[in-house]
């Protein structure tokens, strides 16, 4: 369906983005914002027709390019494929679309954002809400749709039950190398201080030791201490005949494929007389394997699944962590196999777990592996999803996604599928544990990908930009695709006054890390997490223009003409 292009300016009440207190320190950036959506409350699910509203809140014109929906189950086609909106501007989208199933259904509506340039300027996700029944629609919301009450567990806290993998659904293939628990939780604090700063480059590999900041002129890192828990250690039990238990657990997603629950927690219960006892608990692998030991007793056994580690635990709005309780087992054998079993992340009040707590355990991975960096902070990170209420104090009143500096997440339904989102909020949280939650000057509040803000705000939005590039997309890459903007060159942003756009930032970021030379970019750190490692390591500064003595000083010094290039072409020095 092709209608002819309509671009008009409505009489919406926009809350301004400028001149409000935050009491969030960081908030995902805004661009494109749904002013409105309108459907006719019910119909027939294959002749669905509504419009929503789209408004540029940015001070930079923006092209909207929208995509057909088409699955298996639904489809959708809007009156525009590509629509410019000037600043402030806002224009009507018609929509038509069927759904074929029965059932709950989210619309994502992915929308992306370029400059008039054509370059990769952010992401916008417009949500319709259905619920369908013997072919008919009745129009939602997602508090009414995810969030009514579900068969719980009640007596091992409130737990959703699990399903039995019997082999039905296929399973989605792991890509990202991934260690074992225990080495995560190993990771040796004091690492970062050893991160090795040698460059390599268009000057060639320079022959110097390798140099390392003196620790005495940081912020000494904090030790953790061990695991919150541990499997059960009585002495005196466990002189009786032990249980081997094993099993695998996964996770649905809302690609409606089975991923390893990796770094979830496992839990035996024993039955004692009308109570429940816990008997061991463990780290589910990468794998989805599970091992537990605990003394046998004549008592009935479940095996419980928690979505929660030590660098952090999602929660809904009470702060209530998310668990999952597989059948009561009347008698097992000394050597048991639990077999297969997942959480349903696709559906309910639960729907994009899997995926935020997937992008989680794949930044720890990529920091281990490839970072040295110990990501922890004195307390599991408080994520509170799905955020239905919490409009990250800009006044709103709408929902949003963003972190303080007290270990708090809040991520909205549609970011749970919005690659990055995750990763970016827990890099702000790495960012204060490391910095001891000292942020520079007005480093909060709303803001946009394109538009120049404090000094302060684009340093602090540019590293958590970037960390979603160093974690996803190889260092020898241009990476845009899947993410939020170009970070090589993104010429859609502000460029004046200097070092106050995070988009620039973060190409500074990325240029001093990747192996790609491109305009004046001849230059990388050998260690791929020297990039991060020296930025939170430093401590608290107020710009980027501050690192650019620090990362030039780091550096080999044959190469430190290219650290003040990388800088001036990224307009954060003159």
């Amino acid at each position: 369906m092709k209608i002819s292009k309509i671009v008009c300016s409505l009489a919406i009440a926009t809350t301004l983005l400028t001149g409000i207190s935050f009491k969030a320190s960081a908030n995902q950036p805004l661009g494109i914002v749904t002013r409105r959506s309108e459907v006719q409350p019910e119909g027939s699910a294959r002749e669905i027709q509504g419009t929503f509203v789209l408004e540029n809140v940015t001070e930079y014109p923006l092209i909207l390019q929208i995509q057909p929906l088409e699955t298996r189950s639904y489809n959708f086609k809007f009156s525009e494929e590509k629509l410019l909106l000037k600043p402030g501007q806002s224009a009507p989208v018609k929509f038509q679309g069927a759904i074929t199933q029965d059932g709950k259904w989210q619309i994502n509506v992915e929308i992306k954002q370029l400059s008039e340039e054509g370059v990769l300027a952010g992401r916008h996700t417009v949500d319709l809400y259905f619920l369908v029944k013997e072919g008919k629609y009745q129009v939602s919301t997602y508090e009414k749709l995810f969030l009514t009450p579900d068969v719980r567990d009640s007596q091992l806290g409130n737990s959703f039950e699990s399903s039995m993998d019997d082999g039905s659904i296929p399973r989605a293939p792991q890509t990202i190398k991934r260690p074992r628990m225990e080495q995560l939780l190993e990771m040796d604090r004091e690492a970062i201080l050893k991160i090795p700063t040698e460059t390599g480059g268009k000057e060639g590999r320079s022959t110097e030791p390798i140099r390392t900041i003196k620790p005495g002129l940081i912020r000494q890192p904090i030790i953790k201490p061990n695991p919150i828990f541990k499997p059960n250690s009585d002495t005196n039990r466990l002189k009786a005949t032990t249980i081997n238990a094993k099993g695998r657990f996964s996770w649905k997603g809302t690609d409606n494929q089975l991923h390893s629950a990796f770094g979830w927690r496992v839990r035996a219960w024993q039955k004692d007389g009308s109570s429940w006892k816990k008997v061991a608990e463990d780290w589910i692998q990468s794998n989805g394997s599970w091992q537990l030991q605990f003394p046998k007793s004549s008592g009935t056994v479940k095996f419980q699944y928690v979505a929660f580690n030590d660098f952090f635990t999602p929660q809904n709005s009470s702060g209530d962590t998310y668990r999952w309780v597989g059948p009561q087992r009347s008698s097992i054998s000394t050597n048991h196999d639990e077999g297969g079993w997942f959480a349903d992340t696709a559906n309910g009040a639960v729907r994009g777990l899997g995926e935020i707590y997937d992008e989680g355990m794949n930044l720890w991975s990529k920091l281990y592996w490839n970072g040295g960096i110990n990501p922890l902070r004195k307390k599991s990170i408080d994520v509170v999803f799905p955020n239905t209420t919490y409009d990250c104090g800009n006044g709103s009143g709408n929902p949003w996604s963003c972190a303080n500096t007290g270990g708090k997440i809040w991520l909205i339904p549609s970011h749970a599928t919005r690659n990055g989102v995750m990763q970016h909020e827990l890099s702000h949280q790495i960012n204060y544990e490391y910095w001891n939650n000292k942020l520079p000057p007005n480093s909060g509040g709303s803001h946009s990908l394109g538009s120049c803000y404090t000094p302060g705000l684009a340093l602090t939005e540019g590293f958590a930009n970037f960390m979603v590039f160093w974690t996803q997309a190889p260092r020898n890459s241009a990476p845009s695709a899947g993410f939020d903007f170009e970070v090589e060159n993104p010429a859609f942003a502000c460029k004046n006054p200097l070092g106050r756009n995070e988009s620039w930032v973060a190409s500074t970021f990325w240029d001093l890390h990747d192996t790609r030379a491109d305009g004046k970019d001849n230059l990388w750190f050998n260690h791929e997490g020297a990039v991060p490692g020296i930025y939170l390591r430093t401590g608290k500064k107020d710009s980027m223009a501050d690192f650019h003595e620090i990362y030039r000083n780091a550096a080999n010094p044959e190469h430190r003409t290219i650290i003040d290039d990388i800088f001036r072409q990224n307009y954060i020095i003159p």
